[in-house]
């Protein structure tokens, strides 16, 4: 094996110093290159390195809800209703009937000019004119016996007034004052509103009427009728249903007859 030679050695031969110089920086630059690589090998294992530190997610905290019942909303009782006033009607006593040996035939019953009282508390009174071709008849307010106007049911037609005015005696008429129907025609018709107003119907219907009241007055003793009260009856036979008759009976009206001959 051949013996390695100086660089003394080399110059002393008469050797180029410029490749000795050249050979040095190749072998420090050798060095160096290894230094850095073991340097690079063994420095993580010694020398500790910082990691770098990862990156932090803002992360948002979910905060459960609260459901709180809501409060139901204050209720307040309703107001009491307002308090109405009652008007107190006396109804009259309807008079019973009588055993069936004391009752009175209806012919032997005595109308003579009784006093009528009215009732409408159905309000049939059109229905009731409508189907006996009845009408409603106006006169003047101090005029109770000749009618000035007459109004035909049940689309209140005007009837025809000979010269203005008209015997009431023509007619089965019935004293109907304050009555819804009288009423309205006032206003629709134009006719003064203290005029008289009555349920007039043909001649021929008293007879059906007066038949009703005196069979009513015989069931219950009477002979003589001073008072009756009907109603109008869509249903009724003579369009009226007797309510009530007050009148006296036979033998009262013997007691005051022999009462007054002393």
């Amino acid at each position: 094996m051949p013996k390695k030679r100086s660089i003394t050695d080399y110059l002393e031969a008469g050797g180029d110093p410029s490749m000795v110089r050249a050979q040095r920086r190749w072998r420090a630059a050798g060095f160096a290159l290894q230094l850095g690589l073991a340097v690079a090998v063994i420095a993580p294992s010694v020398i500790p390195v910082e990691q770098p530190k990862p990156e932090q997610k803002k992360v948002t905290k979910l905060v459960e809800p609260r459901f709180e019942t809501p409060k139901p909303p204050e209720v307040k009782p309703p107001a009491p209703p307002p308090k109405l006033a009652v008007r107190t009607i006396k109804v009259p006593e309807i008079r019973p009937e009588v055993p069936p040996e004391q009752r009175i035939a209806p012919e032997r019953v005595e109308l003579g000019a009784p006093t009528f009282e009215i009732v409408d508390d159905r309000d049939e009174m059109k229905q009731v004119l409508a189907r006996f071709q009845g009408a409603i008849a106006f006169s003047a307010k101090d005029d109770y016996g000749f009618y000035t106007s007459r109004f035909r049911a049940p689309d209140w037609h005007a009837e025809p007034v000979p010269d203005g005015i008209e015997s009431a005696g023509l007619y089965c008429s019935f004293d109907v004052p304050g009555f819804p129907v009288p009423k309205n025609l006032c206003r629709e018709k134009n006719i003064p509103c203290e005029s008289n107003a009555y349920a007039a119907f043909p001649k021929s219907q008293c007879a059906l009427i007066y038949q009703d009241i005196k069979r009513f007055a015989g069931d219950r003793g009477l002979t003589h009728v001073r008072n009756v009260r009907i109603r109008f009856s869509a249903t009724a036979p003579s369009g009226f249903e007797v309510v009530d008759v007050t009148g006296s009976q036979a033998q009262t009206l013997q007691d005051e007859k022999g009462h007054t001959n002393e």
